[in-house]
């Protein structure tokens, strides 16, 4: 989506040359609420592009007999395709016919010509009507196909489930700027995403309640541009290690010594409120489903000790044992949907948690108003713009799911949509911030404001 704006707002609105004025024309048809074809045909957003959305339907039949009469059409229409004896539907248009001015009446269309003509087996058109040719839609492909193809207008997937729009979260602004910490933050904790050409990580600042705010968030290698996808990324973390050493080197040494490279600069990083109180960062957590050894040589191996934990988010569907259940094993210390366990070969540390829980609270998070409870902010300045970050934390569908006796959230990536990192290192740092003392009654203890103490070593676990 990124790349898309940007090569409609410089390739080609500079194709006319310099002092010149051309007109630009984007036919397009809308996937989703937050695809390119939805912002530049919002005039709020993209005002220059004078946009319009046209539907083929502009009033469907609204007595309540027209409305019985389609979905009986419907029935009859796939009852006779399942049964393989009516793949034309003549038995769902033969209904039709007889009811044809109670099931039209009070259509608008826009285009009165768009149906199917074609000869079925027996000869006759397929359809008659435009509107007809909706509803074999409907009974085919899908309401969605519908609203999406023809009326320009796909349900949002994200309201419907509770995840706020992208351009809500853009504006979640505090007047705090970057890299200042509340004057309320007990905990900072960080989450790093790790890629094949970068590091994705958010800095988050939590309190009472697991309000919080995102005080910082980047890509190492830091990128010049605005706007980038993790496939464009300008340096790569190949780039800039061949650069410094000369040569390139295996993928999980080029991690190691990336990870190097932005811890130290996370950790030597200043953190202090607007009124001078000084935080440091609590703990820092790095996804290792990546590169599971580099990652553990790393953590291990920093100069900090007990800084850096490694981590693992899991899928859990709804129906699998919840993470509560898991088995107990020594030395284990568990959180909310989470743990922090030792695998008994290595004796190597891991942070485990449940992916959809914590991305599930992370959105509920974001969606509450902001100056209410538990509200997660963003860091906010002038020319602040969090387009990015919100498109990522935005990019992933969840499915809400009952089975064996439990309910929740699944999540999924959105069709087309590659680019999640800041979800995932956000979401590291909130799982953090629960080892750290940080709760809210949603995870079923009592609320108890996290005191600001050294770094809890987690070297016992080796006992």
């Amino acid at each position: 989506m990124t790349k898309i704006r940007r090569v409609m707002d410089k390739a080609v609105a500079g194709l006319a040359g310099p002092d010149k004025r051309m007109a630009t024309v984007f036919l397009c048809t809308i996937q989703n609420q937050t695809c390119v074809s939805a912002e530049y045909t919002d005039r709020k957003r993209q005002a220059s592009y004078s946009g319009d959305r046209y539907r083929q339907v502009i009033a469907w039949p609204e007595s309540e007999d027209a409305k019985k009469h389609w979905a009986r059409y419907i029935e009859i229409r796939q009852d006779g395709m399942r049964s393989e004896e009516d793949i034309d539907g003549r038995s769902a248009q033969a209904y039709l016919k007889e009811h044809w001015a109670v099931m039209h009446e009070g259509t608008v269309l826009a285009n009165p010509h768009r149906f199917v003509t074609d000869p079925g087996q027996d000869g006759e058109p397929l359809e008659l009507s435009p509107l007809e040719h909706i509803y074999n839609v409907a009974a085919d492909r899908g309401w969605d196909t519908v609203d999406c193809e023809y009326q320009n207008a796909p349900k949002d997937e994200d309201q419907a489930s509770g995840i706020p729009k992208p351009e809500v979260i853009a504006k979640r602004l505090t007047v705090a700027g970057r890299w200042v910490v509340p004057a309320k933050t007990q905990k900072v904790t960080v989450g790093i995403d790790v890629g094949d050409y970068g590091l994705w990580w958010t800095v988050g600042a939590w309190w009472t309640h697991f309000a919080g705010q995102v005080i910082a968030y980047g890509c190492w290698p830091e990128q010049s541009r605005r706007f980038f996808t993790k496939a464009e990324l300008t340096p790569t973390i190949k780039d800039v290690y061949a650069q410094v050493h000369g040569a390139e080197a295996a993928g999980d040494a080029m991690i190691f010594w990336a990870l190097g490279q932005l811890v130290d600069y996370l950790a030597d990083q200043p953190l202090v409120t607007e009124t001078g109180e000084r935080h440091r960062i609590a703990r820092i957590g790095v996804d290792s489903g990546h590169e599971y050894n580099a990652v553990q040589q790393f953590a291990q191996n920093y100069r900090v000790p007990n800084l850096v934990l490694p981590t693992k988010g899991f899928g859990l569907a709804v129906k699998n044992k919840p993470m509560s259940m898991w088995a107990k094993t020594p030395g284990t210390i568990d959180g909310w949907n989470s743990r922090i366990a030792r695998t008994q070969e290595r004796r190597e540390i891991l942070v485990e948690f449940d992916a959809n829980r914590w991305k599930a609270k992370l959105h509920g998070l974001l969606a509450l108003p902001m100056g209410s409870s538990g509200a997660l902010t963003l860091y906010g300045g002038e020319r602040v713009d969090h387009r990015q970050i919100a498109d990522h934390l935005t990019a992933e569908r969840r499915v809400y799911i009952e089975a064996a006796g439990r309910k929740g959230f699944e999540y999924e990536p959105k069709v087309g949509v590659h680019d999640n990192d800041w979800l995932d290192s956000t979401t590291i740092a909130a799982v953090l911030a629960g080892f750290e003392g940080i709760k809210d009654a949603t995870d079923g203890t009592p609320q108890k404001p996290a005191r600001r103490t050294n770094r809890q070593r987690v070297s016992y676990l080796n006992t």
